[in-house]
């Protein structure tokens, strides 16, 4: 209950699991290029920055695609959390290197598949919905690099880049 986020608990728990004795290896992965404007990759604003929120809310809103998948398979009172867990699994979940272990794409699938369902995705919508939002990734980078350019703190020289995401 302290940190919020239930796969810190499970953290110790894995790694009993993987530290049996089986052979382990490091994978490098290849990670999606993102876009930078004024110093921050667009990958950046997720759903834990307000312009990134904000990206992902107008894709909801103007993209047909996302809005129909949304509508097919979500609540609408849950189509944001929806939206943000979605979009996290496209472009913010991928990590350069992983450690590798006799079950550890079971694990990340059972992740993946788990995680839009708390944000209010049917069990049969999150395959749909995740390739909705990865077949528009484009229009949530055009979203994305439209909210940062027309934020007053990309404006002001004497902001961080770590203060423009969280404005």
């Amino acid at each position: 209950m302290r940190t919020r986020e239930p796969i810190t608990a499970m953290i110790p728990l894995l790694w009993l699991l993987v530290d049996n004795g089986q052979v382990l290896s490091i994978q490098d992965c290849p990670v999606p290029t993102s876009p930078v404007v004024r110093d921050i990759p667009l990958y950046a604003l997720d759903m834990h920055t307000r312009l990134g929120g904000e990206a992902i809310r107008r894709l909801t809103k103007k993209n047909d695609v996302v809005r129909s998948c949304l509508d097919q398979y979500v609540p609408q009172n849950r189509w944001r959390e929806a939206a943000y867990v979605a979009a996290f699994h496209v472009d913010a979940a991928p990590v350069g290197r992983r450690l590798i272990w006799d079950q550890s794409w079971q694990v990340e699938q059972f992740g993946v598949e788990r995680d839009p369902t708390f944000g209010g995705v049917k069990p049969e919508g999150v395959d749909p919905l995740i390739q909705a939002i990865l077949d528009n990734l484009e229009h949530l980078i055009r979203l994305r690099s439209e909210v940062l350019l027309q934020s007053r703190a990309t404006t002001d020289p004497m902001v961080t880049s770590a203060e423009r995401l969280n404005r």
